[in-house]
């Protein structure tokens, strides 16, 4: 957490120069630094980029549907019975840790910066509290883990400026002159004692270090748990406040990325993720059946009202945390995990009832982990142990078991989508814990539960006898063996290869993503759906009939391609080329040009 330091600039200095004085050739290093989408890492770093949370994010949010969110946003606010844009919710959190948790770290700072405010005449009747008040506004309003005064140039100094106005508008009771302090010290305006410089300049360094710990805790750990519009946003690195990405921003976001950082590292899911990649995508997926979700969220709302108990404050669990839920079991729900009673399995019981309890003390609306509310909580366990056991609740599990058989071939598709995206857009792909194969897993410490991998490797190594009826459950394995095998055989390629994104044309144009990674002497080709359009979420099969028209433009060539994910050979030309020509036996296109034929390639 490289914003936690008091000089990342420094510390990554030095950190480079040991490591380039052992070794002869320059050791990969990335940064674990959470981006805002509008934030860019500085080209001053002496790194090779982060460890991957901004294109996680493109990645998220390219399968998210825009339309689709504003619906369920809609819904989220006439469930609560309030309407709070997320980012006044993430401010309201930082406003909570700095009040409570985190009290100290401010306290201390209003202290200094209300001595040196007493070192010039012009500032000193500026008082304690004007200052600990401004100052807890302005981290408020700042939209970033930090700030970066002295490396980040002119767009730095603007988000401190807007920070500063939006904290002053927001406050127009408060001492404007604080605020005036404020940025006059951050930006450097201060002309009093020379002497003094230095103390100030220590001040700003602690002031940003500081903002950074508020963020991680205000907005990933406790807004995260509070807006529950859908919970795929609620992500490290993402904003959901920015629900959607569109086709033409994640080209931009590559193309940027091949220029700037070209090896930097791609995650999708990690130690920190709120939610494996495959529930991710599955939650996310909501955003497209969002009429569907909306009236089966409802009628189970409705269902299990019976098994809600009433405490002093409110029924639990609340409406809020028991949206959260049926959001969670749709991302995580395996008919392998039922019995043949229609009961979940105690292990995924007991999995839920630890999500739900941290998700309602990480919220603090009904209890907390300073002080827990046992009622709240015993209702909330209760709840969460009859509804996935009990036999009263079996037309609910029924219910929620019908929905995502109907998401499911979206959500899939989606999750092959994304694999093949990050094994190909710019960066090095990172695989955690057992992501190579489909993984549904909750936050910590769900997340971190041991991998079977003598079990994998057995199912890896016996691919070729997998039948249609499992090709499913195989097919996520099989394909990440392909590509990181492909990456193996020709990481020069990759490693350098240009980014440019191609053409597409027809009906089903915006439900494709097409790029090609060129080389000197060879390149590929990648084209996968993106299935977020309306129109496009009932597709039963995405064959020859639901591309029509669809065409993509290939770059030229021979026109003799290898087809990575089908290992069949292919005569196509250049030009545009029908799309149900190259997806006819998958949906989901890789081809390679070459001279030479592609290594070791698997029949999938």
């Amino acid at each position: 957490h490289v914003d936690g330091l008091l000089d990342p600039l420094g510390y990554l200095r030095q950190l480079r120069s040991e490591l380039d004085a052992v070794s002869p050739e320059q050791d990969w290093l990335v940064v674990e630094k959470v981006l805002d989408p509008s934030e860019r890492l500085g080209r001053q770093w002496p790194v090779d980029g982060t460890t991957g949370y901004d294109a996680l994010d493109a990645l998220n949010r390219l399968f998210v549907s825009g339309r689709g969110v504003r619906v369920l946003r809609r819904l989220f606010q006439r469930l609560v019975d309030e309407c709070v844009p997320f980012r006044e919710e993430a401010q309201r959190s930082k406003r909570l840790m700095m009040h409570g948790a985190l009290l100290s770290g401010v306290t201390m700072l209003a202290h200094e910066l209300k001595r040196v405010a007493d070192a010039s005449w012009t500032t000193r009747d500026i008082s304690l509290n004007s200052l600990h008040e401004a100052l807890v506004e302005f981290i408020a309003a700042l939209p970033v883990y930090r700030t970066y005064l002295t490396s980040g140039g002119e767009t730095q100094r603007t988000m401190v400026v807007e920070s500063l106005e939006l904290a002053e508008r927001r406050n127009p009771a408060m001492d404007s002159s604080a605020f005036t302090f404020l940025r006059s010290l951050m930006l450097g305006e201060l002309v009093d004692d020379p002497a003094l410089a230095a103390r100030r300049a220590l001040l700003v360094k602690r002031l940003q270090q500081y903002t950074s710990g508020v963020h991680a805790k205000g907005v990933e750990d406790t807004a995260f748990y509070r807006d529950n519009t859908l919970l795929a946003l609620n992500e490290v690195g993402g904003n959901p406040a920015d629900p959607s990405l569109t086709i033409r921003e994640f080209h931009q976001f590559n193309e940027q990325r091949a220029k700037d950082w070209p090896h930097s590292m791609t995650a999708t899911s990690t130690h920190d993720t709120k939610l494996s990649e495959d529930a991710r995508i599955r939650i996310a997926t909501l955003s497209v059946f969002a009429q569907e979700w909306a009236e089966s969220s409802r009628r189970w709302l409705s269902l299990n009202a019976p098994h809600r108990r009433s405490t002093r404050r409110c029924s639990s669990p609340h409406v809020r945390d028991e949206y959260r839920f049926y959001q969670a079991l749709v991302g995580m729900w395996n008919d392998d995990d039922m019995d043949d009673e229609g009961r979940v399995s105690e292990d995924m019981v007991e999995r839920f009832v630890a999500y739900m309890m941290k998700s309602a003390r990480e919220a603090q609306l009904f209890t907390s982990w300073i002080r827990p509310n046992a009622d709240y909580e015993d209702g909330l366990e209760a709840f969460v142990r009859r509804v996935l056991i009990d036999d009263e609740a079996r037309e609910f599990r029924q219910s929620v078991a019908a929905f995502v058989r109907l998401i499911e071939p979206v959500s899939n598709c989606h999750s092959i989508s994304q694999l093949v995206l990050k094994c190909f857009m710019p960066g090095v792909p990172d695989f955690y814990n057992g992501c190579e194969d489909w993984r549904f897993t909750l936050t910590d410490p769900d997340n971190r539960r041991p991998v079977d991998f003598a079990r994998t490797a057995a199912r890896l190594g016996h691919t070729s006898e997998v039948g249609r009826t499992t090709a499913v459950r195989d097919l996520k394995l099989q394909i990440t063996a392909a590509l990181l095998q492909f990456r193996a055989d020709h990481s020069g390629l990759l490693r350098d290869a240009a980014y440019r994104p191609l053409r597409v044309r027809g009906s089903r144009a915006a439900s494709i993503v097409a790029f090609e990674r060129r080389g000197p002497t060879s390149r590929v080709v990648v084209a996968v759906p993106r299935l977020t359009a309306r129109s496009t979420s009932r597709a039963g099969s995405l064959d020859a009939s639901f591309w029509g028209d669809t065409e993509i433009r290939l770059p030229g060539s021979d026109g003799n391609w290898s087809h990575l994910l089908a290992a069949e050979e292919l005569d196509l030309g250049c030009g545009w080329c029908r799309l149900s020509e190259i997806t006819a036996t998958r949906p989901w296109a890789v081809l390679y040009h070459a001279r030479l034929k592609p290594g070791r390639n698997r029949p999938l």
